[in-house]
């Protein structure tokens, strides 16, 4: 599976990121509208550039501390998890996107789409990329 780039197994009632050492080249995983709610094993996937979570069960701020590790990430899909949904229904969704550009060393936001400002309904796509490590 060494030449494995984008996997796409949305809608499969995964519960759980199991064996994805053999995948360490992968670089979009889409796992949208599935039932996972921890995102272990997620930092094995180091060239990882692309992750689509919308519309999982993630509902606690740790599990994006595990994006942490991965270097290349630049886009990254959050909403319809309990964690967007909760934050956006107490809070809105400008404080939702600071919350998770609060997480350390992760992501920086680029853009909130024009939508997302118009519409009532709270469905948005956020534009994030790895903030730059400073050099020394």
């Amino acid at each position: 599976m060494e030449n494995l780039r984008i996997l796409s197994l949305g809608r499969n009632l995964i519960k759980k990121l199991d064996n994805l050492d053999s995948l360490s080249h992968l670089e979009e995983l889409w796992l949208s509208y599935n039932w996972i709610s921890s995102l272990a094993g997620i930092e094995n996937l180091k060239n990882l550039k692309v992750l689509y979570l919308g519309n999982n069960h993630i509902n606690k701020f740790r599990e994006l501390h595990r994006l942490v590790e991965l270097p290349d990430l630049q886009e990254l899909v959050l909403y319809g998890n309990p964690i967007h949904t909760e934050s956006v229904e107490r809070n809105g969704e400008i404080n939702w996107a600071s919350s998770v550009l609060a997480v350390p060393t992760l992501l920086s936001l680029i853009h909130i789409s024009e939508p997302t400002r118009l519409l009532s309904i709270s469905y948005a796509v956020f534009c994030l990329k790895k903030k730059k490590k400073k050099r020394n």
